[in-house]
């Protein structure tokens, strides 16, 4: 039996006729391959160092997202005035690192959070912006770019599995069948006019 920790959006339709044998296990933590937990698994890091085969499949871009409503107040003044909706830092805190880096050093964090639902939900209801990866904020109804930004690089899309099944015919034909869909979608992570730093 073989199991997938995450199924990247529009493979899930095409993969059952393709290898009727997998079991579907829509879990989204990676380290489920670590502890044996699933075959294959998709990770979006910078780098991955845990004890298991990875090809990395793309670069991610991200961007700043807010909703209309929000966009409209937008103004090309770095920021100044706006609130970005942080994650994971300390209450208190008013500017990141990542914020500094941004097109937006002078904007401030207002609201935090420790899930990735609750950041977009928080954008899409106009209570600040987001940085999201592009993937995830160009498909929803009620997000747009905040204004005066270029995208920026983001981490890379990884499919890991266990270095002992690498040669496994089944797990091979599954992990190449991933890997050749989820790059044929490369102009859906990767965003044309993406910068490595903020220029």
């Amino acid at each position: 039996m073989s199991s997938i920790a995450v199924l990247p959006i529009g493979c899930g339709e095409k993969l059952m006729p393709f290898a009727e044998r997998v079991e579907e296990e829509m879990i989204a933590a990676s380290r489920m391959v670590v502890g044996r937990e699933a075959d294959v698994s998709i990770r979006v890091a910078n780098e991955v160092s845990d004890d298991v085969a990875g090809r990395r499949l793309l670069q991610m871009s991200q961007a700043a997202y807010c909703s209309r409503a929000y966009a409209e107040t937008v103004q090309d003044n770095s920021g100044e005035g706006l609130h970005f909706i942080g994650w994971h830092e300390a209450q208190g805190e008013r500017s990141a690192p990542w914020l500094k880096e941004s097109y937006y050093p002078k904007a401030t964090l207002k609201h935090r959070v420790s899930a990735l639902v609750p950041l977009i939900n928080l954008a899409a209801s106009g209570l600040g912006m987001a940085y999201l990866a592009c993937n995830l904020g160009d498909r929803h109804p009620n997000l747009v770019w905040a204004p005066f930004q270029k995208p920026l690089a983001y981490r890379s899309l990884w499919l890991l599995l266990h270095k002992d099944l690498r040669k496994t015919a089944r797990i091979r034909c599954l992990v190449d069948f991933l890997a050749e869909r989820i790059q044929a979608r490369r102009s859906e992570f990767w965003v044309e006019g993406t910068v490595k730093v903020r220029s």
